[in-house]
């Protein structure tokens, strides 16, 4: 037969103390850490988003830089070289007309 005694009652009484006491210096401590890290994820979450953002507007800027430096580059060759062809052909014409001059 079962008999209720003091006994369980302090039992009750102290593992009530004991959850409290362990709520108290364990649990929030733990809970708190835990809540804090992760605000600080979520901030350096966001940061991390905003940094590749600008990262990406960086990169993009680049490349339309180095597309028009390329463009100009080969337009500067593509003068370059008409100007040459030109003065070969004057001189191709100049070593002719000597040419036919000394025949």
């Amino acid at each position: 037969m079962l008999s209720f005694n003091l006994t369980i009652v302090l039992q009750m009484v102290g593992f009530l103390v004991f959850a409290y006491l362990l709520n108290l210096l364990f649990f929030k401590p733990i809970i708190a850490h835990i809540a804090a890290r992760n605000r600080y994820l979520v901030e350096q979450q966001a940061t991390a988003i905003q940094l590749l953002k600008e990262a990406q507007e960086l990169q993009s800027a680049h490349e339309e830089r180095l597309q028009v430096a390329q463009r100009e580059a080969q337009l500067s060759l593509d003068a370059a070289v008409r100007e040459a062809q030109e003065q070969r052909t004057k001189l191709l014409a100049a070593a002719n007309l000597a040419a036919h001059e000394l025949l």
